[in-house]
């Protein structure tokens, strides 16, 4: 049989740049969503209802390892894929995902022991019915991304957030309902979004995976959920320790302050990786292509998030006050936000080096990596968990500065690059970071001496701080826009104006 999807006849550069168009308008609108969503659960929800939940998705983040375990990534990354391959993956996903609801459900009451949270085994077991409803929409999901179909892709989430996720969640919170409302919320989003995914994707299914087919997946897939594991822990070992260590309240701190200093990581992040890894997955013999989109994606990445991160950490106070709310409710959410946001760079780069590598099928040397990763992360929350949540927070994020240079080896080395190539490529944006910090710093500083007073002061200072760094950005494309928009830069504007087929527009390298 052959491939259900063939590659599609149009440029793979216009391919790329129109889905990260349309994954940039289905994250960026739900991050927006994330944001309304986050203040409204932090004005009518407690400290501590944000801390339960946070601890229960722990487990169903654990578990979502095993529900998709890598099949959905192996439909992506096989080059031969068959009709047979993908019934098996179905069945795979379908088998997984009841297995997990079952385990989750009887399990909660012992893992609630852990966390020493009343309410979290039941919180826990309302949410494992996640893994049932996600499970069928697991293939459609990699099928349409390795059709290159970003748009389907991007409307099936921002429809499913925002109907079942925002729309659920806030009405019952104002309703007084409390964390059951984030509970309902998770489980109508899972519904919708599958239900779409299942629409606009059709693909052949089964109930009965084949063996040879199931052997197939499973050694990529093995090494893929190797990864995921110990890139789970890392992702949730320190909340796991800020919970066990230092209460619900203190996670429901840390909580916040993670999911706002991460949000522009997560959002670029997941916008490059839902097109890098089958761009890339297609012509990964090519290492001249490989090399080429990876070091664009690392250039892209550096010159948005260093000059993001300046304004992040400048403006840290605003930002929390506006977004959280007034007074000193959420001060302690400062600290641990501007180091995090300080980190942006490494949290969203090395995803870029995780694409290439699960492209290129290095997945068990990716989960070595993964491993470190993690125990760094709950080395560093459990040392600074002794101290506070701000060493907390530079614990986490020195073992995200690890993880970006091991990522970075294994990228390097796979696709031919140097050492020089890698960092030259990220020069341009800590230029742009230290321009931006020149006007900033100083604009900033003057708004808060005028001591306006309340929320006024935190939207004239953060609005003032934004718009001197835009206009410092605009003078100096205006003047050099070579210097600002650099090669990489040039070559995103042409293959936008180009009408060029794909092999007379080509990624190649140009050193």
């Amino acid at each position: 049989m052959s491939d259900p999807t063939p590659p599609p006849k149009t440029s793979t550069a216009r391919h790329a740049l129109g889905g990260m168009v349309w994954s940039g308008l289905g994250f960026g609108s739900q991050a927006v969503g994330q944001f309304l969503v986050v203040i409204v659960f932090a004005r009518y929800l407690s400290k501590s209802d944000n801390g339960l939940v946070g601890a229960a998705l722990i487990v169903i983040a654990f578990g979502q390892l095993f529900t998709e375990a890598g099949f959905g990534p192996a439909v992506i990354q096989r080059q031969n894929l068959t009709d047979e391959h993908v019934r098996t993956a179905f069945a795979l996903s379908m088998l997984t995902g009841v297995a997990m609801t079952v385990l989750v459900f009887l399990g909660a009451p012992l893992v609630a022991s852990f966390f020493h949270q009343p309410g979290f085994a039941e919180v826990t077991q309302g949410l494992a019915f996640v893994f049932l409803l996600q499970a069928p929409g697991v293939v459609a999901m990699a099928m349409l991304q390795r059709d290159l179909d970003f748009k389907s892709i991007a409307i099936a989430e921002t429809v499913s957030y925002f109907f079942g996720f925002a729309l659920v969640g806030v009405v019952l919170a104002i309703s007084g309902v409390g964390v059951w409302s984030i509970v309902v919320a998770q489980l109508a989003q899972a519904a919708l979004l599958t239900g779409i995914l299942v629409f606009r994707r059709s693909h052949p299914r089964s109930l009965r995976p084949r063996r040879a087919e199931s052997r197939d997946l499973i050694v990529y897939a093995g090494g893929m959920t190797a990864a995921r594991g110990f890139n789970f822990a890392a992702l949730n070992g320190d909340n796991s320790v800020v919970g066990n260590q230092m209460g619900s309240v203190a996670l429901g701190v840390y909580k916040n302050a993670y999911a706002l200093a991460a949000f522009p990581a997560q959002m670029l992040g997941q916008v490059m990786d839902r097109v890098i890894f089958p761009v890339i997955s297609r012509f990964q013999e090519d290492l001249e292509r490989v090399a080429s989109a990876y070091l664009r994606g690392v250039s892209l990445v550096a010159t948005l998030t260093l000059p993001a991160s300046v304004l992040a950490v400048l403006l840290a106070p605003e930002i929390i006050h506006l977004l959280l709310g007034g007074g000193p409710k959420w001060d302690d959410v400062i600290l641990p936000f501007q180091i995090m946001a300080g980190g942006l760079l490494f949290r969203t780069s090395y995803k870029i080096s995780d694409s290439l590598a699960r492209a290129m099928g290095t997945v068990y040397r990716r989960a070595w990596r993964q491993a470190a990763y993690a125990v760094g992360v709950i080395v560093g929350a459990l040392v600074g968990s002794l101290f506070g949540l701000g060493w907390v927070a530079v614990g986490v994020t020195g073992a995200i500065v690890l993880n970006y240079l091991l990522m970075a080896q294994l990228s390097l080395v796979t696709a031919h690059i140097t050492w020089a190539h890698f960092i030259g490529r990220q020069l341009r944006g800590l230029g742009l970071a230290a321009l931006v910090a020149a006007v900033s710093v100083p604009t900033v500083l003057w708004l808060r001496s005028l001591d306006l007073g309340g929320q006024t002061a935190n939207l004239v200072v953060s609005a003032g701080g934004a718009l001197s760094a835009v206009l410092v950005l605009g003078v100096a494309w205006l003047i050099r826009p070579d210097a600002v928009l650099g090669d990489d830069g040039r070559w995103i504007v042409n293959v936008i104006r180009s009408r060029k087929s794909s092999a007379e527009m080509p990624m190649e390298l140009r050193a």
